[in-house]
């Protein structure tokens, strides 16, 4: 679990689940929340930007998360960074897609556009 701190304020929290178990191939994305007072200032992109740091240095080829299937706002936030809706998945909270982004990159033309929007 990571802290975001801006100006001495807690303005993120991030909960990565690096467990094989969570899914084969990916780096789950298990939590993720901005303050109020911070939502709008670019955090989103810094936090994934992060996560992606952290699982290519695992070698894992696709960032994902597990999303409500009735949490459109989530959905859209996801989309927005290029994740695919994977298909849905049954977890002890109900029903959830399970959202994806390809991390591994071949080519400095592909890192480029991670994060076109």
């Amino acid at each position: 679990m990571t802290f975001g701190m801006l100006d001495d304020e807690p303005a993120a929290l991030v909960y990565l689940d690096i467990s094989e178990d969570a899914a084969p191939g990916c780096g789950m994305v298990g939590g993720f929340c901005i303050s109020q007072e911070w939502r709008g200032a670019g955090l989103s992109q810094q936090i994934l930007g992060q996560a992606i740091s952290v699982y290519r240095a695992r070698g894992v080829e696709y960032l994902c998360a597990r999303v409500a299937a009735g949490n459109a706002r989530a959905q859209g936030f996801y989309r927005k960074f290029a994740f695919e809706n994977r298909g849905e998945v049954q977890t002890e909270r109900g029903a959830h897609y399970l959202m994806a982004k390809r991390i591994k990159v071949d080519t400095l033309e592909e890192e480029k556009g991670l994060f076109d929007t």
